[in-house]
């Protein structure tokens, strides 16, 4: 019986002991160790292979490997997977966003991505291989606009901003085709996939799109838009470093984030771009 007692007594002690250590597992966030000459590390990266990302990656990519970070990068062709991919921990970071189109795809999609740093912005504007001006388009022309809510709610807004139709007052840059009140020139607006932007100016009388796909049009964003934005929309359209809400604090994630900050990649943007992007200023 003596015996009896024993074991079970040590089954509780054990039990509790258990118990205690899962309680204190689950309070504690994993942590990696820093990247070092002795334990150099991969972080994996998702992007658009189009520039200017890739230009400012491949950059990144080469300082990091003095900080023992080799940066692995993958290209997508779809703007949806790359958050995709990272909140399946397929990837640890993206580049290829604004702030506003994060914000906008954690909502729809329930997900907790965040931004770790804020890099450039563009030229937004309207752009047409047939009309050299906003007054030669004619009533009933077709105008693409991209179709995910964040770069049409800022098409909309541009359109409203040049008297081309009229919001409902107080949408700004959030507005939606059901917030048009007037359209009275009957333009038809589709909305099509951001990555077909470049052909839809082939194919549409107006197409609205940012500087980087501009460039994919071989355009000039400086020079070749009908209408761009006159007033600027705060920080929302600024391309920005995501990552996976449990793993912005990671020391290595850290480092990578530093680097997109680094002189030489602003450099880059200011030299050869400078008439499509502009950096955020701090």
């Amino acid at each position: 019986m003596k015996t009896r007692a024993g074991l079970i007594s040590l089954l509780i002690l054990s039990m509790a002991a258990l118990a205690a250590c899962g309680q204190a597992d689950s309070g504690t966030k994993a942590t990696t160790t820093a990247a070092s000459a002795d334990h150099p590390v991969t972080v994996r990266i998702g992007m658009v292979d189009f520039p200017p990302y890739n230009e400012i990656i491949n950059l990144v990519k080469d300082n990091l490997k003095k900080e023992n970070i080799n940066l692995e990068i993958k290209a997508f062709t779809d703007v949806t997977i790359p958050n995709q991919a990272l909140n399946n921990k397929e990837i640890d970071l993206n580049y290829f966003q604004s702030e506003s189109y994060l914000e906008q795809f954690n909502k729809s999609n329930n997900m907790d991505l965040v931004p770790l740093t804020v890099t450039f912005s563009g030229i937004f504007g309207l752009y047409s291989k047939t009309y050299k001006s906003i007054d030669e388009v004619p009533e009933g022309a077709t105008i693409s606009i991209p179709a995910d809510p964040a770069n049409s709610g800022r098409s909309l807004a541009l359109l409203n901003e040049h008297g081309l139709i009229k919001l409902k007052d107080g949408v700004g840059v959030h507005g939606s085709k059901q917030d048009i009140l007037e359209n009275k020139k009957k333009y038809k607006i589709v909305e099509i996939d951001q990555m077909l932007l470049p052909q839809a100016y082939n194919d549409s009388d107006l197409t609205a799109m940012p500087s980087t796909y501009a460039l994919q049009a071989k355009l000039v964003p400086s020079k070749d838009t009908l209408i761009r934005e006159g007033a600027f929309y705060g920080n929302d359209f600024f391309i920005v470093l995501a990552a996976r809400k449990d793993s912005q604090d990671d020391a290595n994630i850290q480092k990578v984030a530093n680097a997109f900050q680094h002189e030489d990649v602003k450099k880059l943007i200011r030299e050869k771009y400078g008439d499509a992007f502009f950096w955020k200023k701090e």
